[in-house]
């Protein structure tokens, strides 16, 4: 009898442990598929500011004066909008992404200043000041 009942707790094991696998895989492939589309939107929205900041390059080409310092400064500022713009749709989030891991890799002590001065700005506008 001793032996059957060890079969049998072997058996509810392996099939706990089973069941176990099968619903960690569900749940990977559920995790995977929301990031999917969590990255597919940010892409989508990241490209939609690219159109919108080539959209203004245009605005600022078309109401821009023909001659003067004004009008250097708005060709430059529209030709600086653009650019970003390409940028922003051609890579997405990934290739900014990309492009700031490779800057903290190439400069890392300005960046981790760059970090702490923005945990400092952020702790600033988030704390009550108050007291």
């Amino acid at each position: 009898m001793p032996n059957n009942q060890q079969t049998d707790e072997a058996s509810a094991t392996a099939s706990a442990l089973e069941r176990a696998q099968e619903l960690g895989e569900q749940l990977e492939s559920q995790a995977e598929n929301m990031f999917s589309k969590a990255s597919h939107t940010a892409d989508q929205m990241v490209s939609s500011a690219g159109r919108r900041l080539e959209a203004m390059a245009e605005g600022i080409r078309q109401h821009a004066p023909a001659e003067g310092a004004l009008s250097n400064a708005s060709r430059q500022l529209a030709s600086t909008l653009d650019s970003s713009g390409r940028y922003l749709e051609e890579h997405g989030v990934t290739g900014l992404a990309d492009e700031v891991t490779e800057v903290i890799r190439r400069n890392p002590i300005p960046a981790i200043f760059v970090a702490l001065g923005v945990g400092f700005v952020l702790a600033r506008a988030t704390t009550d000041r108050s007291h």
